[in-house]
């Protein structure tokens, strides 16, 4: 391992980089991307908590659902303090485990559109949408900021239900107030499960979106002014940097002899991203960021 790599006066040059003043706000792809920016702060409802036989569903006797509400002379407490449920129109549905090969417990809106209102607003949310086994359908999931304008939107599909599903999620920095979600197929909602929802877990926050090989995006939020180093490593670990103006930090990147500095990069006053072309080579490994005038580290993410 040289300790060059991480004195931070040089950098390598990679073809393609470019940067923007574009917001990390957008769509969160994946759950593990989903954690990093909630961290520890996140709420995660797994709509476990309702008694229900397995292979049967209940329709709720209550609309809105929130931590108070007592639905079926259950509760409170069926779900987690931070969210309410609302079927516009129509009933609130909990199904048991393996109702129309659902592998869960999972909640829906026996109705046109679920609408998920949080209590206060969130940096973050995202969810699994599912469908009943022989019902797919094209959705769309609908996501209003503070302000409550509409901040962005997800159409998807469900192709034949069951124990398939999709990864539904998005992030505003300002803060997300609700989400609406509609199945376009039928008159109920998507089917929902592990929702999680939360504020940003603090400090340098990272996701990666894009194709390895092809155009690879950075975003990244909570970084304050100043520059940072991109890091590649060859997955996730512990490593500590040996020496350099960072000696001591420990990373999440596993070494040694698989780190490489890759650029340094301002930070944007905080939020923004770089685009860079990733060839093969890069594909399959991990990455992570750190400040070059206090050391603090991101999240590490991947693979790219």
């Amino acid at each position: 391992m040289s300790l060059s790599k991480y004195g931070f006066g040089a950098a390598a040059v990679v073809a393609g980089l470019a940067a923007s003043v574009a917001l990390a706000d957008g769509r969160v792809n994946d759950r593990a991307t989903l954690n990093s920016i909630l961290g520890g702060s996140q709420i995660l409802e797994d709509f476990e908590s309702f008694v229900i036989a397995d292979g049967s569903a209940a329709n709720l006797d209550v609309n809105p659902l929130d931590d108070t509400s007592i639905a079926n002379g259950q509760g409170p407490g069926l779900v987690e303090d931070g969210a309410s449920y609302l079927a516009t129109p129509g009933v609130l549905q909990w199904n048991g485990n393996n109702y129309f090969s659902l592998p869960t417990r999972t909640f829906l809106a026996n109705g046109e559109v679920l609408q998920i209102t949080y209590d206060s607003p969130v940096r973050a949310m995202g969810l699994d949408a599912g469908a009943f086994a022989g019902f797919g359908y094209s959705g769309v999931m609908n996501v209003y900021d503070s302000n409550n304008n509409l901040a962005g939107t997800i159409n998807f599909n469900i192709s034949s239900g069951g124990a398939e599903k999709v990864f539904l999620g998005w992030e505003v920095a300002a803060g997300i107030s609700r989400v609406t979600l509609d199945d376009l197929g039928h008159p109920w909602s998507p089917v929902i499960d592990d929702h999680g929802y939360g504020v940003s877990g603090g400090g340098v926050i990272i996701r990666l979106t894009g194709q390895c090989p092809g155009q690879k995006t950075l975003s990244w939020s909570g970084a304050g002014p100043g520059q940072m180093g991109i890091i590649l490593g060859n997955g996730p670990g512990n490593f500590v940097i040996p020496g350099g103006p960072c000696q001591g930090t420990q990373l999440g990147l596993s070494g040694p002899g698989g780190l490489q500095l890759y650029n340094i990069i301002g930070t944007m006053g905080g939020q923004g991203q770089v685009t860079a072309t990733v060839g093969t080579a890069a594909c399959g490994k991990w990455i992570q960021c750190i400040k070059t005038n206090d050391c603090t580290t991101s999240n590490a993410t991947g693979p790219i």
